[in-house]
């Protein structure tokens, strides 16, 4: 075949091997509006849960956190006079709907989910702890926007967003 001909075949590559093997994926509320001013986008989710699904099937253990300034924000109502648990339990409730809709886009798609409150056990989501425990035992934390592929390619190892960690040696990912 001459260097202008061109094959019929088509070249399949094999996907990219995970960089991560666990991964604590943190979604904000806000990534699941595509581009409402408020609430939820099922075409949004959707394509949040296929990515999930695609980094899943390179074999890595994913923990999502979801936030959910889409619906509700509690410190909002509460300095508008609301009291202050009560904006907390509506915060919770409006995160629970995020993770409920996220986990039927998962299933709809072929995924086993579970959904686990962290409120239950007592755990809050990235506050100060949360951030030096991750630093104090060398896991990295990776911030980045919810763009199309960004969760594979973080995934993947490709330098996308912000990285929060301490130096290391030689500690596994």
């Amino acid at each position: 075949m001459s260097s202008e001909e061109v094959s019929s075949e088509e070249v399949v590559s094999e996907p990219a091997r995970a960089v991560f093997s666990r991964v604590l994926l943190k979604l904000s509320g806000e990534s699941l509006m595509g581009d409402k001013e408020y609430g939820l986008d099922g075409e949004r989710i959707d394509s949040v849960a296929g990515e999930i699904i695609e980094v899943q099937q390179q074999g890595v253990e994913l923990a999502i956190v979801l936030g959910a300034g889409n619906i509700y924000r509690g410190m909002a109502a509460a300095a508008e006079g609301m009291d202050r648990a009560t904006a907390d339990y509506a915060g919770m409730l409006a995160t629970l709907l995020n993770a409920l809709a996220l986990q039927d886009a998962l299933e709809r798609q072929g995924a086993h989910t579970r959904v686990l409150e962290a409120i239950e056990r007592g755990l809050k989501v990235m506050d100060t702890t949360a951030l030096s425990l991750c630093m104090d035992n060398h896991l990295p934390i990776h911030v980045f926007a919810l763009a199309d592929g960004n969760i594979r390619r973080v995934v993947d190892g490709e330098r996308v967003g912000t990285i929060v960690s301490t130096p290391t040696s030689g500690a596994d990912r």
